[in-house]
Parts: C-alpha cells; structure tokens; sequence
C-alpha cells in the first residue's frame, strides 16, 4: 500500500533526525472505574527490441524522493470540528519510541479492528510503572474552528504479566494560543508535562483523564482553541510498554465521544473520528 511506502520513508527521516529531508457531552468514565497483450505469439526479433527499453522488472534506479510534509498529511484528518492523526504523525525523532508494525512481536491485532493503518507506537524506556519525561513527540495542527477540544488517544497496554495500572501512561503539554478549558487545571498545567492515562488492559482502550495541577486532580484535558491558530502537542514517554495508536481533539459542544476502562475508543465512536485513509487509494 502506499501509506505503507510513506510510513518507511518517515521513519527514515525521524532515524536521521530529518538531516536529508527536507469534543462537555462525553461521557468518559472514572478513570479508576468502568462505565468499543494476450493475443501475440511470436517472439520479438532483435531488431524490434530497442535496447533503451527499461526492464520492467527492475526498480527505478532514482526514485522520486517522497516529501515528509505529504507523509505527515497522510497521517492526519481534519473535520469541521476535530483534528484526529496517527501517533506517527510527527517529524521528532522516535527515540525510545519504537514503531510497531503488523508481524511484529509486541503488535496488537484484533479481528474486527486492529491498528489504524497497522502500525502503533510502543515507549521502551523507564519502566512499566513511571519514569521521566523523555523522548518527546511534537504534534503540529491548526484549530479547524474555535471551541473546547478535549484530548483522547487510543491505549494498549502491553503489561507482560504486571499490574493493571502499569504500561498506562504518557505527558503531555500544549504550546500556542489556548487556555484551559477546565477547572481542574490551570493553563500553566496544560503548559508544562502532565501524566495522562487511562485503561486498554491487553486489549485496545484508550486514555481520557489527566493527573496532576495543584491539586493533584484526575480530571478530563481540555483546551480552549482558536480557530486558525496553530499549536503543538508535545507526547513524552511515562511508562515502559505504553502503546498509542492515534490521538484525537474534539469540539465537546458538537461531539459525543465515549471512553471508558478497556473500552476501546475506535469500537465505541464513529469511523469519522479515527484517522483517515483516503490518501492511501
């Protein structure tokens, strides 16, 4: 598939470190509760082949380059009023991010969805149950309209025989012109590295609540955005075995988005509100 060429020619880039390339109507649950041409038959002669006609068996010796920003606009959806992407939508570096691909040993597959575009990203660092801020990913996007987007992704955790509260974590921080769109966290919160988690126990679920402020709250992450205005999520690694496969914002007066303990966000929501695909036709 073509998707598939750009995702390699990306991970490519982020390796070399881009150096040669150039939705408040949800009802998310408590976090630590549980509410988805045939007719020739002669030869040809000498003289009819024409020794510039390339085999067409052999790959073009210079291929025309692929260029990141069409790889990155592949990897993103916009509607009216939701910007959701792949969690490989980002020209960072991976780092201790590794991308997991169909065939691998750590890939989550499941009958009736597996990964959007069959890939996700897995943290390798600290370990299972917290750790630093490190390896972060910067996410670009522009507000398609001005509203309260709240922020979901879609979790795996990968526990290998831990506790169920392991392997369910990433930070996160927001760069631009936005304000809190809760009471449960200041601007400055939102500004700096914030534990974010959820539940997706050996299965895919997803991650809906943050945890710090002032006060320590567990609470939903909202920001007030603008529209037009561009902003950069920054997605640092927590805990070791944390699999993200695509992160969503979404206007909460328009949007109804459903979470929950192992409840998996790309089961329980429309197929609008996953990453799209129609690059890859």
């Amino acid at each position: 598939m073509k998707i598939k060429y750009y995702l390699s020619a990306l991970v490519v880039c982020l390796l070399f470190n881009l150096s040669s390339c150039s939705s408040d109507g949800d009802t998310s649950v408590d976090p630590e509760t549980e509410e988805v041409d045939e007719n020739a038959t002669d030869d040809p002669t000498d003289e009819e082949v024409s020794p510039e006609t390339p085999d067409p068996e052999t790959p073009d010796p210079d291929p025309e380059p692929t260029d990141p920003e069409e790889v990155l606009d592949c990897l993103k959806t916009f509607g009216t009023n939701y910007v959701v992407f792949e969690a490989e939508a980002t020209e960072s570096p991976l780092d201790q991010w590794e991308l997991i691909s169909k065939g691998d040993a750590g890939y989550l597959d499941k009958e009736s969805l597996g990964p959007i575009n069959e890939t996700h990203l897995e943290f390798t660092g600290n370990n299972q149950g917290s750790g630093p801020a490190t390896s972060p990913l910067e996410y670009v996007f522009t507000a398609p309209s001005t509203g309260a987007y709240k922020l979901v992704m879609r979790l795996y955790q990968r526990l290998e025989g831990a506790e169920e509260d392991k392997s369910n974590d990433v930070y996160i921080r927001m760069a631009g012109n936005f304000t809190t769109a809760t009471d449960k966290y200041t601007t400055e919160d939102l500004e700096t590295d914030l534990k974010f988690f959820g539940r997706g126990v050996d299965q895919w679920g997803g991650v809906y609540s943050g945890d710090g402020g002032a006060a320590h709250n567990k609470s939903a992450i909202l920001y007030n955005l603008i529209e037009g205005e561009e902003y950069t999520l920054t997605m640092s690694g927590r805990s070791k075995n944390a699999n993200i496969d695509y992160i969503l914002f979404y206007d909460t007066k328009d949007i109804t988005i459903q979470t929950g303990a192992n409840k998996d966000i790309a089961e329980l929501n429309d197929a609008q509100y996953r990453p799209d695909w129609d690059c890859n036709q």
